[in-house]
């Protein structure tokens, strides 16, 4: 097995060879799950959503039941899906799952000795809110609004005031005509995002669609086959 040294706490092909190493020699070890958890975490800081995904999924093979691995390989896929991937529906079929047991599991996951019962209390409310976002964005993905809407608003009552979801939920209704209640979750996002971020940016201009597609749609009808005014010109 490779020597411990400082490297196994930084660099992320670092730990994972040690991962690889210590399963082949300790097979039957409880610290196998961990070691590529720990990996999965350096990849995701990294940006390596490739690795990230390749090691969470070790990771499962020996933690099946830990919430916080779960979240996290369901929210990276999903954040890394397209539309337009030809695994598309396997990969999103695999969010599904992974979200859907993170939250089967939530309420069993034990609290770290150093953490405050209201820190567990909240670091619970962001796996579940992680969670539902995930499946949001699977359904966004899947031009699915209606499971989309629903997701995003059960991320947002476990954790509220997340002005990023807030702003998917805001372009969900807008895609299924919701334009009133659109705007009111662009107005919330606005409120809720940081002055001059991305997130405040793409809000308001959601905003101003919104407001000029409600009013469109507040709009009375003509009665079918009313007679439309005429030019009348002086004899």
């Amino acid at each position: 097995m490779r020597p411990i040294t400082r490297q196994w706490l930084t660099d992320p092909a670092a730990v994972e060879a040690a991962a690889n190493d210590f399963v082949n020699k300790y097979p039957e070890s409880e610290l196998r799950g961990e070691l590529y958890r720990r990996a999965m975490g350096l990849y995701g800081q990294a940006g390596n959503t490739e690795k990230v995904v390749e090691n969470g999924r070790k990771a499962l093979t020996y933690l099946p039941d830990d919430a916080a691995t779960l979240v996290v390989m369901a929210s990276e896929i999903a954040e890394h899906t397209r539309e337009t991937d030809l695994d598309r529906d396997e990969r999103l079929a695999e969010v599904t799952k992974y979200a859907t047991h993170a939250l089967e599991t939530v309420d069993k996951t034990v609290a770290p000795p150093a953490m405050s019962p209201e820190q567990f209390a909240q670091a619970k409310g962001q796996l579940r809110s992680d969670s539902y976002s995930a499946l949001g964005m699977a359904g966004f993905v899947k031009k699915d609004y209606a499971t989309a809407e629903k997701n995003f608003k059960s991320a947002l009552q476990a954790v509220p005031n997340d002005d990023y979801i807030m702003l998917r939920l805001t372009i969900a209704l807008d895609k299924q005509s919701k334009y009133a209640e659109g705007l009111d979750w662009a107005n919330k996002t606005i409120a809720a995002s940081k002055p001059g971020s991305q997130v405040q940016e793409l809000a308001t201009q959601e905003k101003a669609r919104l407001t000029t597609m409600a009013n469109a749609q507040a709009k009375p009808a003509a009665a079918p086959g009313a007679p439309q005014p005429q030019t009348v010109t002086p004899k």
